[in-house]
């Protein structure tokens, strides 16, 4: 029993250290304003992000338009190699928001997006392609116009993408050639079908 007796102080020290960079750590000022600015494009006006809880904070109480709405958001301070946390989820779904998809996305780290069920209008922004950590972007039953961004063939990552109802010309889907971890396409758009993607399951509610 003596001779793991520092193995235990050596694990009780490292679990002080990983607790302690966590408590110490804050999301970055110029992401907390990244966020901020996204969820007042979107009109997500009753809710503030604390980038030192990394929590939204109810801003106004107002009845949650369905039973399936969601406002969260989650951070990781276990990301690169400094001493602060990084957004990498943010779910809005079925909240009805009204407004924009904005460009600040791409200054972010985040992993998980989900927008679904809203009522988003304008353009999915190219920003998005920059977000190369993002696994899941979940943009289906929206408003959206234009076309769909080639950027999204950058995200090596992805793994499940979700995206409906753009109103638009008639467009080829981008191709996905980075994306060799995707195995998931649901309700995307009838172009999707032509993408070569061996691995993916595909499903969608636009065709019968």
């Amino acid at each position: 029993m003596a001779a793991k007796k520092p193995e235990f102080i050596l694990f009780l020290t490292l679990n002080f250290v990983v607790l302690l960079r966590f408590a110490e750590s804050v999301v970055p000022q110029q992401e907390e304003q990244a966020v901020g600015n996204i969820l007042a494009a979107m009109n997500a006006t009753s809710w503030r992000f604390n980038g030192d809880s990394c929590n939204l904070e109810t801003i106004s109480e107002v009845a949650k338009p369905t039973q399936e709405a969601n406002a969260s958001v989650g951070c990781d301070c276990t990301v690169g190699n400094d001493s602060d946390c990084h957004v990498v989820r943010i779910d809005v779904a079925y909240n009805y928001l009204q407004g924009t998809i904005p460009p600040e996305w791409g200054l972010t780290q985040l992993q998980d997006i989900s927008l679904l069920g809203n009522r988003l209008t304008g353009e999915i922004p190219p920003e998005l392609g920059n977000i190369t950590t993002l696994t899941k972007l979940i943009l289906s039953s929206n408003r959206l116009t234009g076309r769909l961004p080639t950027a999204l063939g950058q995200l090596g990552n992805l793994t499940n993408l979700r995206i409906s109802d753009i109103t638009g010309p008639t467009q080829g889907f981008p191709p996905l050639n980075n994306a060799t971890g995707l195995i998931r396409l649901q309700d995307v758009l009838p172009c999707a079908e032509d993408i070569e993607c061996p691995r993916c399951e595909y499903s969608s509610s636009l065709n019968p």
